[in-house]
């Protein structure tokens, strides 16, 4: 793990980390982690986020490992705070997702892009690493250090404060407010210990970011366990067989819009949505108005900025390709940015 001495007389920047075991354990276990997210959770872009941020998390671990062992530590120390550098602006924009709000979001993609490749590539930002026993020390000059401590724990806060304004904001699916509440409970999981340690063990002040690297695999299990099965309640109905109320039959006009329906249309009853009302069905290979369906779910259309999400339902042994269903349900989601998830 990693911690922070700031050096005030030769403007250099030491950091320390625990035994290569401990390192190469929890990269082992993170890493695991993303394997197990990317045969569960691929499919959507949340999915995906998930993993990447698995990945970099062992990135992370991983480079340590290797500084320590004295593998091209210059490169590795680089490889590492890369890796890091991009953990924040991940955990919003997987809240975004959430909220299907994108506050911030991009200032955030420039931050992290702008520091990221400020320590992959400028010569002085990091300037070697030696690894003595159970510690390695980064030496750099203090350059953009306090820019980036602001940038890094402000977007950590953010993340936390969006998630909490989601909760308590206008948002009523019981999935999103508990995918909301793990979020804050995984950071507070790194968060909180560091603040303690922070406030009332003056002597450890100067292992900040060990305290948070420490706890960060707790964040890991949460988001692996947690968030993302939560998340993946949609997707789960993939390839099922299921049953639909027709409440829009095929020639019906939309009951607030002038819109005709050009096939059936309805909903999953019982079964709530992302938006806190139960989940639409487009029924597709059906040419006569219906009241009830019983089929198969091939696909999800996935509305990146809106909650109301839809499932595809066509009759058993049928299938459609993506064109086919974007042109056959143009008709409602032209008003949205949505893609397929198969």
């Amino acid at each position: 793990m990693i911690s922070l001495i700031f050096n005030k007389k030769k403007s250099q920047k030491n950091l320390f980390c625990f035994s290569p075991e401990i390192m190469l354990a929890t990269f082992t276990v993170e890493f695991i982690l993303a394997g197990y997210s990317y045969f569960k959770y691929r499919t959507t872009r949340f999915g995906r986020g998930v993993i990447a941020t698995l990945l970099l998390l062992g990135i992370f671990q991983l480079s340590e490992f290797y500084i320590c062992r004295n593998s091209n530590p210059l490169f590795w120390s680089r490889v590492g705070f890369f890796s890091i550098t991009l953990l924040p602006v991940l955990g919003l924009y997987l809240v975004s997702i959430v909220k299907r709000t994108s506050v911030f979001i991009k200032m955030g993609y420039v931050f992290a892009a702008g520091f990221a490749l400020y320590y992959l590539l400028m010569p002085k930002s990091i300037e070697g690493a030696v690894c003595g026993g159970n510690y390695v020390i980064f030496n750099g000059s203090r350059g953009l250090y306090v820019f980036y401590g602001f940038y890094y724990f402000g977007f950590l806060f953010l993340a936390m404060w969006e998630a909490f304004e989601g909760i308590k904001g206008k948002i009523k699916n019981t999935i999103l407010k508990k995918i909301l509440f793990w979020f804050i409970i995984g950071y507070l999981s790194f968060v909180l210990p560091l603040s303690l340690v922070y406030i009332f063990i003056a002597g450890s002040r100067i292992a900040v970011a060990s305290i948070m690297c420490g706890f960060a695999i707790v964040f890991a299990f949460i988001l692996t366990f947690k968030i993302a099965p939560y998340y993946n309640k949609l997707s789960h109905y993939i390839g099922k067989i299921i049953e639909v109320k027709i409440d829009r039959p095929k020639g019906s006009k939309h009951p607030k819009h002038s819109y005709i329906y050009p096939i059936n249309y309805g909903y999953i009853p019982g079964i709530k949505g992302l938006d806190g009302e139960e989940i639409g069905v487009y029924i597709l290979g059906i040419n006569k108005p219906i009241k009830n369906f019983k089929g198969k779910c091939i696909v999800i259309i996935e509305r990146e900025d809106d909650n109301d999400d839809k499932l595809v339902v066509v009759p058993d042994g049928t299938n459609f390709t993506d064109k086919n269903i974007q042109e056959i349900t143009y008709f409602q989601e032209k008003y949205f940015n949505s893609k397929i998830i198969r």
